[in-house]
């Protein structure tokens, strides 16, 4: 029997009469393990909550849906809709619902449970997880697959987390990161942003943790450090912090070296860690050791903002002068003068601060609109490369694509502006990904749209607080 087959059968047993089913009972009626029983009911439990009902499971007693016969059979018709409506997941997707599931897994699991869960074939669940395989290399991490034992991700705490956040980014949809957090934390009633299928499997691998306090610490951390994270930055580090708690709780904590420790220790951001661990430490009833202090300043510094009212051009500081030498390479490349453009070397010093940070700390840099800059913007991406050499050296590190990718986005905005007019349309942009692609976008509308005057350039959650300014705004335009 499928899983589909198996969850529209379970669901009548459930909804027939308020009946109390033991889980033990069921499994063996199904011909299956009471974990993956405890798996249906899960979902479910995430179907019945859009309506008047209410899922009762008790230890020794069993399970039970309560609620009205009207109720019921309105949930029932459209659970049927769904449920009968068989559908064949593409293979990536397969991919990712393989790779959510494992990293849930304590311990091995069975090929056969795989396939089970996906509805597909052995052999088919055996080819994915080559693809799954490919995958965590890139995190540094090992899929262990041995006869008669199972398949489990195995690798570096840090390396784990890392991958958990990656597959968090990849399998929802470029900017809607907030979205995210807000359906999570029940405060938008939109269905969820990510795929489907993929949104009951991140609230599984958060388990119990809710994600308001970490919400409330990481405000508390753009107070304190006076800047202002970009939506995807901020989102980002909630979730960091939120596998880091999980984990935590799970008895998984993490090692970080002695020598990067004792660097983290030295930067201003591990005193904010510090007081976000005090909060997150009442908030949860855990205590948060010195290397998970360590681990949140790593994502404090290498985090992307939207501003820093705490940085001050100095002409002699290495991030100006590197700031400027990368601006003068692309100008003699394309031959252009962006000298007169403070967008752009505000934007790119702020940027390249994030970026050294992570090529110093071995955080990942991946750029989702790596192949789309490429295509289209193949000028400036190699202009932005023989540029990246500057830094390339700086650093000592070799500097990926991913990271060259987001460096002509900050020229590929300034290429864009140079064709300015008069406006009349008043427009405010809205980014949750960085300057880099807000200025892009901007860059673009202006040179297409002679008639727009651009505003204002805001991330989603600072819109909510600008009702002034959108009171003299015609448009509202996102990425």
């Amino acid at each position: 029997m499928g899983k589909h087959t198996r969850l529209y059968q379970l669901f009548e047993y459930l909804i027939r009469e308020d009946h109390n089913y033991v889980i033990d009972e069921l499994a063996e009626q199904f011909g299956v393990s009471s974990r993956t029983i405890r798996y249906d009911l899960d979902e479910i439990e995430e179907f019945i909550s859009n309506f008047e009902l209410k899922m009762l499971r008790k230890p020794n007693w069993g399970v039970s849906i309560r609620g009205t016969p009207e109720e019921k059979v309105r949930a029932y018709r459209i659970f049927e809709r769904f449920y009968l409506s068989r559908h064949f997941l593409p293979t990536n997707k397969r991919q990712y619902l393989l790779l959510y599931w494992l990293f849930q897994q304590k311990e091995p699991v069975l090929i056969t449970e795989l396939a089970d869960f996906l509805e597909v074939s052995y052999s088919t669940a055996r080819n994915d997880l080559d693809q799954v395989e490919e995958w965590l290399k890139h995190y540094d991490l090992q899929l262990v697959r041995k006869r008669n034992y199972g398949v489990k991700i195995e690798g570096e705490e840090i390396d784990i987390r890392h991958g958990m956040a990656a597959l968090i980014s990849e399998t929802s949809k470029n900017g809607e990161m907030i979205s995210i957090l807000n359906r999570i934390n029940e405060r938008e009633n939109a269905s969820s942003r990510l795929e489907k299928g993929y949104h009951m499997q991140l609230k599984r691998m958060l388990g119990e943790v809710s994600l308001e306090p970490i919400e409330r610490a990481v405000r508390f951390a753009e107070k304190d450090l006076s800047f202002k994270f970009t939506d995807d930055a901020f989102t980002g580090l909630i979730f960091h912090i939120a596998f880091a708690i999980s984990r935590l709780l799970a008895g998984q904590d993490i090692t970080i070296e002695k020598e990067r420790l004792a660097l983290l220790k030295e930067q201003k951001e591990f005193s904010t860690a510090q007081a976000m661990a005090g909060m997150l430490e009442v908030g949860f009833g855990v205590r948060i050791p010195e290397d998970e202090l360590g681990f949140i300043t790593l994502h404090l510094v290498g985090a992307k903002l939207r501003e820093n009212h705490n940085y001050r051009v100095v002409t002699d500081d290495p991030l100006t002068t590197l700031t400027s030498a990368m601006i003068r390479v692309v100008e003699n490349y394309l031959k252009v003068d962006l000298s007169d453009d403070a967008d752009l070397f505000e934007g790119l010093l702020l940027h390249l601060k994030a970026t050294i940070n992570r090529f110093l700390f071995d955080l990942p840099i991946k750029n989702p609109l790596l192949d789309e800059i490429k295509n289209h913007y193949y000028d400036i991406f190699r202009a932005a490369g023989l540029a990246a050499k500057i830094l390339q050296s700086a650093v000592n590190r070799e500097i990926t694509e991913d990271a060259v990718g987001y460096i002509a986005l900050h020229f590929g905005a300034a290429l864009e502006r140079r064709n300015y007019l008069q406006k009349n349309a008043r427009v405010v942009v809205v980014c949750a990904s960085g300057l880099g692609t807000a200025n892009l976008l901007i860059g673009r509308l202006e040179n297409e749209f002679k008639e727009l005057e651009i505003t204002g350039n805001m991330s989603v959650t600072e819109l909510v607080n600008e009702d002034r300014l959108l009171e003299k705004t015609d448009f509202i335009i996102s990425t």
